[in-house]
């Protein structure tokens, strides 16, 4: 049997959360607990982002899903996420300034950095309230209002999560107007 070097009750107390703009120190989880990014696009990858204490049995449950792993620091949005975030929040504005259409910028940046979706193919892949609930972490806990997010993305998120039960409406038009106020970082 080609399992025979794993057993599985010595590698049940290995948790795998996928938690992207929440840290483990945020959640104050123990140290079996690792975080990875199981964004649409992301999972699928051969090389996982990942967050927490690998030992030896993560190591093995790692190398049973045929995955390689890049340990990152814990912190909100991992490397990619946030990189994909600020991409996808920058072709908003982009939009927003009639540069193009998102068709436009879509193939424009397929062809210009090889990427395999465009940034609004992935904004709908993810989930356009996963990039803004990433942005308004990251802006929150890092930017100090030195970005914002794109008011066009911001009105599309505020909907989708006006839709959610457990949506918490106060502070929303102060909350909108300090993200309309501030200005873009560009790269």
């Amino acid at each position: 049997n080609e399992n025979a070097d794993f057993n599985l009750n010595e590698n049940l107390n290995h948790v795998f959360i996928n938690s992207v703009t929440t840290a483990l120190k945020e959640l104050n989880t123990g140290d079996n607990v690792l975080r990875i990014n199981g964004w649409d696009t992301f999972l699928q990858r051969p090389v996982w982002e990942i967050a927490g204490k690998i030992n030896d049995g993560s190591r093995l449950i790692i190398e049973k899903l045929n995955k390689k792993i890049f340990l990152v620091i814990d912190e909100p949005g991992f490397v990619s996420a946030k990189i994909i975030a600020m991409i996808i929040n920058e072709a908003y504005f982009a939009l927003g300034d009639e540069v193009s259409s998102k068709t436009e910028i879509d193939t424009a940046m397929k062809l210009g950095t090889n990427y395999p979706y465009g940034p609004f193919e992935w904004a709908e892949k993810i989930g356009v309230i996963n990039i803004y609930l990433l942005l308004k972490k990251l802006m929150f806990n890092y930017l100090r209002n030195q970005s914002t997010v794109e008011p066009i993305m911001f009105n599309r998120s505020a909907k989708m999560l006006k839709d959610r039960e457990n949506y918490n409406y106060e502070n929303q038009d102060k909350v909108k107007k300090n993200f309309s106020n501030t200005l873009a970082i560009t790269s």
